[in-house]
């Protein structure tokens, strides 16, 4: 933690040389004596004290003498009487820092220069607690450097952008004044946790100076109000599925993902959705659409649950700030009840009057830029998502595999599979790369695929999907290795699905058993007979095959798990494979796949996605 440090105010006045008057004669110029400061002083003082001290202006030939300080501050005021001049510094918290004049001393004839150094410190036992409501804090607030910032909305939310991040929060003012930044997070608090404090312990018109605090850090800070500048056209992306991309598009025609997220005030509800709307004075107008949700509300009289069904509506999205990196909205919504409740009222539900209010939530993205088309050799195959299209086979549907073959320049092709079948569906596009893009049809219907890079030089290859870009991490693959079963043996971690409180992990055995769960205490099991496991795990077409025992409960291994799923009619089943791409940024990269059938169905669903895997 950073503490605070309280150090003295100093005044260094030096000698920096000097020069003659134009309109003196030449024997004036040699008979002249330059004036000159006499006084050496050290002030101490600090913000909103004040202090003065007099320096002796000495000229030999008795002229008439002149201090001028350039560029000097309101707090700074300079006064003279006859060979005496007097500075009397009153800075208040605004204005802390460190600063340099220049102090010129002239007599008419000759001038002489003198830099004058002045060191601000804090003071907080002059701090007050400030208290400001919400319209009042609204806005974006930045430190001169602009390198930490606080932007606030009226509805009581906000973020905050430090060590080059953004941190997104709800905040709360006591009566006292003290801003409370919260975090939902079940993980743990099971509700809205104190992620930081911050006190406005000074106000001056557009300024504030506070005082921040966290478990890791703990800042005093001078912020200033700051106009949101125009948005300009800018692709976005939430970072929700690395290495898969959903990339939104902010311009005239605006597509957005967004999570629509609905409070009860003993609960919520949400769901991924796709907002289009148009940009006009930082707010986008959203077009007209509805979300239908079915949510289970508990009769207060009845006792009993009802499942309500509600419509909510997107109405627009206010852009709070919008940098070269980040991206910051509110997103309002409406709801309306479809479900007819007879005799009862929307009070005697717990949580549906709140639900039916008009609420807000927040959108927070990170800008990505759209690159040209690199270099694709032919006959090398990579990672990017071309298609997006799902398949229908006898087994079930199947997305499109995020894997592509470069056979020509114009030719490519997409071979997409189910993770416990050796067969696979092959998919040939034509492609026409203008440089900018790539264009292809595929099941009547022209697409187009766009390459983007994000700030930490990760590139992705995106299709457009009716103005959505949906993308994977581009990446050459290694199509040359063979797994091993004494390769595969180990723990390894999912960093997409950890934070800080929680890791997601893989686990192979070496007896062939498996385990894909998270520990939320930070500790990795042990690879041993008495690890509890719930797949078993083989080496299949050079995959990672793992099939889950909910199908086998009395299997001892894959082939036996295999042969009691078979067994069973109309038996539910989950595959899943990992299948080596090759080394990226210190991690594995896996095409993942998997497919899931239910009980009593014929045909499942299975998906193809991108994973990065760390082993431990």
């Amino acid at each position: 933690m950073k503490k605070l440090l309280i150090t003295t105010l100093s005044l260094v006045l030096a000698g920096c040389g000097g020069g003659s008057s134009d309109d003196s004669t030449q024997q004036q110029e040699a008979t002249n004596n330059p004036p000159s400061l006499i006084g050496q002083l050290t002030l101490e003082t600090k913000a909103m004290s004040s202090a003065s001290f007099t320096l002796d202006m000495k000229d030999d030939d008795n002229d008439t003498l002149t201090l001028a300080i350039a560029n000097q501050p309101e707090w700074l005021t300079l006064t003279t009487n006859g060979t005496e001049a007097t500075l009397k510094v009153e800075p208040d918290f605004f204005d802390i820092g460190e600063y340099t004049f220049q102090a010129t001393l002239s007599d008419g004839h000759a001038s002489k220069d003198y830099q004058l150094t002045i060191t601000i410190n804090d003071d907080p036992s002059k701090w007050q607690k400030i208290k400001l409501t919400s319209s009042e804090l609204a806005g974006i607030w930045s430190t001169s450097d602009e390198k930490t910032k606080f932007i606030f909305s009226q509805n009581n939310a906000g973020a905050h952008i430090l060590n080059n991040e953004l941190t997104s929060f709800d905040y709360q003012v006591s009566s006292e004044g003290d801003i409370a930044l919260t975090r939902y997070d079940s993980g743990v608090c099971y509700s809205y946790c104190n992620i930081s404090d911050l006190t406005v312990v000074a106000s001056d018109n557009e300024s504030l100076r506070v005082h921040f605090k966290n478990e890791t850090e703990e800042h005093v800070l001078n912020l200033h109000v700051q106009d949101l500048a125009a948005v300009t056209p800018s692709y976005l992306t939430d970072e929700g599925s690395y290495p898969s991309e959903n990339i939104s598009v902010v311009g005239s025609d605006s597509h957005l993902y967004s999570d629509l997220k609905v409070d009860t005030g003993n609960g919520s509800f949400s769901r991924s959705v796709k907002v289009t709307g148009k940009l006009s004075n930082n707010q986008i107008t959203a077009d007209s659409n509805s979300q239908l949700f079915q949510v289970n509300f508990h009769n207060m009289k009845t006792g009993l649950y009802e499942t309500l069904e509600l419509a909510v509506t997107i109405n627009a999205i206010d852009i709070l700030y919008s940098d070269d990196k980040f991206f910051f909205a509110e997103q309002s919504h409406s709801a309306a009840l479809l479900t007819d409740l007879g005799t009862f009222n929307t009070e005697d539900f717990r949580g549906l009057d709140k639900a039916l209010s008009n609420q807000t939530n927040l959108i927070i993205q990170e800008k990505i830029a759209p690159i040209s088309v690199p270099d694709l050799n032919s006959g090398s195959i990579y990672t990017g998502r071309l298609l997006s299209s799902e398949f229908e086979t006898e087994d079930g549907t199947l997305r499109a595999n995020p894997v592509f073959k470069v056979n020509t320049q114009t030719e490519f092709s997409v071979t997409s599979y189910f993770p416990h079948r050796a067969e696979k569906i092959e998919t040939v596009l034509t492609i026409n790369n203008d440089g900018e893009k790539l264009s292809y049809s595929y099941d009547n219907n022209n697409y187009s695929a766009k390459f983007f890079q994000k700030a930490n030089g990760d590139i992705f290859l995106a299709q457009n999907n009716q103005g959505f870009y949906q993308g994977s991490l581009f990446s050459e693959v290694n199509s040359s290795n063979t797994i091993k079963y004494e390769d595969v043996i180990g723990l390894y971690i999912d960093p997409s699905l950890s934070n800080s409180d929680s890791k997601s992990f893989f686990a192979f055995t070496e007896d062939e058993r498996s385990l894909f769960s998270s520990s939320t205490t930070g500790d990795l099991p042990e690879l041993n007979t008495e690890l509890e496991t719930d797949n078993f795990w083989t080496i299949k077409n050079n995959r990672i095959l793992v099939i889950h025992n909910f199908s086998c409960p009395s299997a001892s291994s894959y082939e036996s798990c295999i042969s009691e799923s078979e067994a069973t009619e109309d038996g539910g089943v989950f595959f899943r494979s990992l299948e080596y791409l090759g080394e990226y940024n210190n991690s594995t990269l896996y095409n993942y796949s998997y497919f899931y059938r239910m009980n009593g169905e014929t045909k499942g669903s299975g998906f193809q996605a991108l994973k990065l895997l760390q082993k431990q």
